[in-house]
């Protein structure tokens, strides 16, 4: 009779160990879960909070320059560290469009900027 009383003892101890090792598991796949759809909804929300909404462009043909004029229309300013990830397409309507990447010093392949104009929240 101490037999069957000690299999069942074992028996509820490894069913305790597997039952909580699959409830770490789950618990740590939920959690993993949760920090992407957080990380995600922060990132669509800076999006949002960030517009920029060309108002007016010319090319310039005597310098080779496009003069474009941006109005940031969302909530979030852009400071002069954030504008290296801005990626700038221009090009023809019916033709293939080229990339130009920031840079403060300017040449070929690259946009900068002139002047800012106004201030987001200023009264």
């Amino acid at each position: 009779m101490s037999d069957v009383a000690v299999s069942h003892t074992i028996f509820i101890i490894v069913t305790v160990i597997l039952v909580s090792a699959v409830s770490a598991a789950v618990i740590l796949k939920t959690y993993q879960i949760m920090s992407a759809y957080s990380q995600r909804s922060s990132a669509e929300a800076q999006s949002l909070e960030t517009q920029l909404t060309p108002v007016y462009a010319y090319y310039n043909a005597s310098d080779s320059s496009y003069y474009i004029f941006v109005r940031n229309s969302g909530y979030l300013t852009l400071t002069q560290a954030e504008l290296r990830y801005v990626e700038v397409f221009l090009g023809p309507a019916n033709g293939t469009l080229n990339m130009y990447l920031y840079s403060q010093q300017g040449g070929p392949g690259t946009w900068g900027l002139v002047t800012i104009y106004g201030s987001q929240g200023a009264s």
